[in-house]
């Protein structure tokens, strides 16, 4: 007879009770472990690597064998399905998956469809591959260099000014691609629309390559060494401008000089903006002080950068001729000398014959009062006999109408 409990509950029941935790418990545990295997462990656990890059294996041996290049093909992408234990994939990163495309049995250049292999590590295979295959485009590699041209479209202008020829800042470039495509290559062009022009302009166009019947070379595996250039397009007007001739100190006047310039004029051409507000062209200095009578100078033209002479002349005759004035010789020997590093010195030269010219009608008047000599002892570390240039200035009534004639000096003992 079976022992009870006083509520009743047999020592089995007891037993049975006790017993039912542990086993549940059990399949618990039994169950998290088949779970984790199944997860983590099961060979059937599939991972798409997205965006691999496919590489081109055996280029070296395509160019050493055949003297070929691939043109196209590189950078190419595909999606990778592979399948493994969990634990396996997850710790991959796309470099450890390797898509790949055999060029090493090519012979002959053109486009080629070629199978992708995939590499992976031990323990997981490949379950997909997409897209299956990607296309290599095989040739020779050839430079050539093209000549620059420039095209000039949709340009405006008033009919006075005339356009130059357009100046591209390099004159040839070079292109390399398929042998096939850069030997019909024939020239680069940029192409410029202008629109109005008033003045020389410089742009930037971009470079395209064309047959010799101008046909566009669509290529694109063809490089540039550069896509665009700089082009300057000068603009020209023409006009016909007199020459001049100025003076030094501004003694010359039509009272006192007839200055005659051959030939008067010049006919010109440069950018507008070079001639805007121009009257005239001024081609030689005269120094009023060395001229001493009646003259005629040959110069030659030299006209701003940028205007081109269009005239035969390179040269210009200046006729110089003197009216209402004469000359005046005076003997001055009031010299005073400026010592600003007060050197001891002793003046040698007591007076000075000098050559002015004047008006006619005063010349008479003037006498040596009417001038004084200046010399400044501008030296130092020096001694002996130095000749000192002589400033001569006229009284203040005469100082516009009289001036010298030459260059004087005075002697001075400069001790130590």
């Amino acid at each position: 007879m079976a022992q009870t409990n006083k509520s009743g509950e047999t020592v089995r029941e007891r037993l049975k009770t006790s017993d039912l935790i542990p086993r549940l418990l059990c399949v618990v545990i039994a169950v998290i472990i088949w779970l984790y295997v199944m997860s983590n462990e099961s060979p059937d656990y599939e991972r798409t690597f997205s965006g691999v890059t496919v590489s081109i294996e055996n280029a070296a041996l395509l160019s050493s064998e055949y003297d070929l290049s691939v043109i196209s093909g590189y950078g190419e992408r595909a999606d990778i399905t592979v399948t493994g234990k969990k634990s396996d994939l997850i710790s991959y990163s796309l470099e450890d998956i390797v898509p790949s495309v055999d060029v090493g049995s090519i012979t002959t250049p053109g486009k080629h469809q070629l199978s992708i292999s995939v590499t992976t590590p031990d323990g997981c295979t490949v379950g997909s591959v997409s897209p299956t295959s990607i296309e290599v485009y095989i040739d020779q590699i050839a430079t050539k260099t093209l000549p620059v041209v420039v095209n000039i479209s949709q340009v405006q202008h008033e009919q006075s000014i005339t356009l130059g020829v357009p100046t591209p800042d390099v004159t040839a470039v070079t292109v390399s691609g398929p042998a096939s495509v850069i030997e019909a290559a024939s020239r680069a062009v940029v192409d410029l629309a202008l629109g109005e022009l008033t003045t020389g302009v410089t742009a930037r166009g971009t470079l395209h390559v064309v047959t010799e019947d101008g046909a566009t070379v669509d290529n694109p595996y063809l490089t540039l060494s550069q896509t665009s250039v700089g082009v300057t397009v000068p603009v020209y007007i023409e006009r016909e401008i007199p020459i001049t001739v100025g003076t030094k100190y501004g003694y010359f006047n039509e009272d006192n000089t007839r200055i005659t310039v051959s030939p008067k004029s010049l006919t010109v051409r440069a950018d507008p903006a070079l001639l805007e507000g121009v009257d005239a062209f001024e081609i030689a200095t005269i120094d009023e002080k060395k001229i001493s009578g009646n003259e005629t100078q040959i110069v030659a033209i030299t006209l701003p950068a940028g205007v081109e002479n269009l005239s035969s002349a390179t040269s210009a005759s200046i006729s110089i001729t003197h009216r209402n004035t004469t000359k005046k010789s005076l003997v001055v020997g009031d010299i005073s000398i400026k010592n600003p590093n007060g050197l001891k010195y002793t003046l040698l030269t007591e007076s000075v014959n000098l050559v002015l010219r004047a008006p006619t009608d005063i010349a008479d008047a003037l006498t040596d009062a009417d001038v004084r000599l200046s010399a400044e002892l501008n030296y130092s570390g020096i001694t002996g006999i130095v000749q000192v240039p002589v400033t001569v200035t006229v009284a203040d009534a005469y100082k516009n109408t009289v001036y010298e004639l030459g260059e004087y000096a005075v002697s001075v003992m400069i001790e130590k």
